[in-house]
This record gives C-alpha cells, sequence and structure tokens, in this order.
C-alpha cells in the first residue's frame, strides 16, 4: 500500500512540476524579457534550488520548442 501511494504522490508532484513551468514560460513569453536574473540553482534552500531549476528550464529554447 505504501508503494502505491508513493507512486501517486511522485505522479502529482510530476503534474505540478509541469503545471508551474508552464506558468512561467507564459510569463516569460507575454513579458519577453532580455535577461532573466534567478537564484542559484545549487542553494541552501531546497526550495530556492527548485525553483531556479524551473525558471532555467522555462528560459531554455528546447523547453518552448516542446510547448508551442
Amino acid at each position: 500500500m505504501l508503494g502505491l501511494l508513493e507512486n501517486i504522490y511522485n505522479k502529482l508532484i510530476n503534474i505540478y512540476q509541469i503545471l508551474n513551468l508552464l506558468k512561467i514560460i507564459e510569463v516569460i513569453r507575454y513579458c519577453q524579457p532580455e535577461i532573466v536574473l534567478n537564484n542559484a540553482v545549487r542553494d541552501r534552500h531546497p526550495d530556492h534550488g527548485r525553483a531556479a531549476k524551473l525558471v532555467s528550464d522555462a528560459c531554455s529554447k528546447r523547453i518552448h520548442y516542446c510547448f508551442n
């Protein structure tokens, strides 16, 4: 039972990450910035590093091609 719940939890986390990535891509496309400042991907606070990874992925050209 624990394995099943862990599997469901991990799938939900992945869905939320994709939804958050799409929101960030939408904002970046709307604002069309020349430069994006971000936290370091390796930060002492784990949530800062995860947010930085999302923003870095959203700024990546290959991600934009996937979600066009």
